[in-house]
């Protein structure tokens, strides 16, 4: 390379060649010839390895993007989740209070029935009136 760029620039700062010049050029672009045509098909063999690589690399950042975007709805899902989950807690809390307390009025009802009172209902009934 560092010889093409000095007759490239011999070149253009003088367009003619000295009769000695020119014979080492021509043996010069034979050997050069002679050493593409040798590494023509590592050449061609890496060009092929890097689009191969660069063909998988790309698939492998659309699986990533894919992942990334499926992680984030996983998370806000985990967050819906988690939301409601908490509000059913709470329904479970009022329904075990529910259940102690229809519990207490089957208690006093039972205690009424056993001892036969009559208790006349009144305007403040609680919470176990029938």
């Amino acid at each position: 390379m560092e010889l093409q760029k000095f007759v490239a620039d011999r070149l253009r700062a003088n367009s003619e060649l000295r009769d000695d010049e020119e014979p080492q050029l021509i043996v010069r672009r034979g050997i050069l010839q002679a050493e593409l045509a040798a590494n023509g098909q590592a050449i061609e063999a890496i060009r092929d390895t890097t689009s191969f690589v660069e063909r998988d690399i790309a698939r492998l950042e659309a699986e990533r993007d894919a992942l990334i975007a499926s992680a984030g709805n996983l998370s806000r899902q985990k967050g819906r989740l988690s939301l409601i989950l908490s509000q059913l807690d709470g329904e479970v809390e009022i329904l075990g209070a529910n259940v102690q307390a229809t519990d207490v009025c089957g208690i006093f009802a039972d205690a009424q029935n056993a001892l036969s009172l009559q208790i006349p209902p009144s305007p403040t009934d609680g919470p176990c009136s029938t």
